[in-house]
């Protein structure tokens, strides 16, 4: 886990918007919160022109990634990402 830009998440917070509007740098991250089965994270990225490394919580995984991996959103985009676990974190978009 990355931990650069971590989300600060209320423990019952089921629906979490994080909104990053400048990427200065390419590669700029964020790293979610807390793991918690049901949760959603949308993560939008109005950066113009870098993307985004979003990395779970520290013991988390995004599906098909090794251990503490990142995702990356493009410029332009958003990312739905729905905990299935305490420690499963799977990309729906």
């Amino acid at each position: 886990t990355q931990g650069q830009g971590t989300l600060s998440v209320a423990s019952g917070d089921t629906f979490v918007v994080a909104e990053v509007t400048t990427s200065a740098n390419s590669g700029d991250t964020i790293t979610l919160g807390a793991t918690v089965a049901g949760r959603t994270y949308l993560v939008i990225n109005n950066a113009a022109t870098n993307g985004i490394k979003v990395f779970p919580a520290s013991g988390s995984t995004f599906v098909g990634s090794s251990g503490d991996a990142s995702i990356t959103v493009a410029a332009g985009a958003c990312a739905m990402l729905v905990c299935y676990s305490s420690t499963g974190i799977k990309k729906t978009n």
